[in-house]
């Protein structure tokens, strides 16, 4: 547990400080350098997401049971999940009718896979990992909605072609994930072509 919740640190401790400390923030990327701190920042934030993956494959291994989750909150995930990888095709896919609306569309993503997964798990591990991640991304994204106003940010309304491609760029990338890279990677498979086409 301890290295999962370090690497949790190492990663959205960075990703925060545009949201709690942006003058300490912007004072040191003039003094560093833009480039030395993107470095820097990718560079623990990589470690992090190591950590994170390295300390909560090892929990995994001796879990602690909180709750047991009912069958809906598996197709509750599914649909969630769905939506978050919309979501991250809307903030890659520029001038979408998505982005327009909710201008922050990886932020959002984010946290609604946190949420599909924690409500589908009931580890303490699990609890930790996207409990933090799900908050984390709230705070982030409001904080980020205040900000646009703040800064008076435009966001252009975009168009249908680039909205349905944001879509199916993310129904795709979500339906290989779901039903076969989430296998490969953490070795749980929220979904099989069998189930698909029984």
């Amino acid at each position: 547990m301890f290295w999962m919740l370090l690497g949790l640190l190492l990663f959205l401790g960075p990703h925060s400080l545009r949201m709690l400390l942006p003058r300490w923030r912007q004072m040191a990327i003039v003094r560093v350098g833009e480039s030395k701190w993107r470095s820097a920042f990718s560079l623990i934030s990589f470690v992090g997401l190591f950590l994170v993956g390295y300390g909560f494959s090892g929990v995994r291994e001796d879990p602690t049971v909180i709750w047991l989750p009912s069958l809906w909150t598996r197709y509750l995930a599914w649909g969630l999940s769905l939506i978050a990888f919309v979501l991250w095709g809307a903030a890659a896919v520029p001038g979408n009718l998505i982005k327009f609306q909710v201008h922050h569309p990886l932020v959002l993503g984010t946290g609604l896979w946190a949420f599909a997964h924690l409500v589908s798990n009931g580890m303490l591990a699990h609890l930790f990992l996207f409990g933090s991640i799900f908050l984390w991304s709230l705070a982030s994204y409001f904080a980020a909605r205040v900000r646009d106003v703040e800064e008076s940010v435009p966001y252009p309304r975009g168009s249908l072609l680039a909205t349905l491609g944001a879509i199916f760029i993310g129904s795709g990338v979500w339906l290989v994930t779901w039903v076969w890279l989430h296998g490969w990677l953490v070795d749980i498979r929220p979904v099989s072509w069998s189930l698909l086409f029984e």
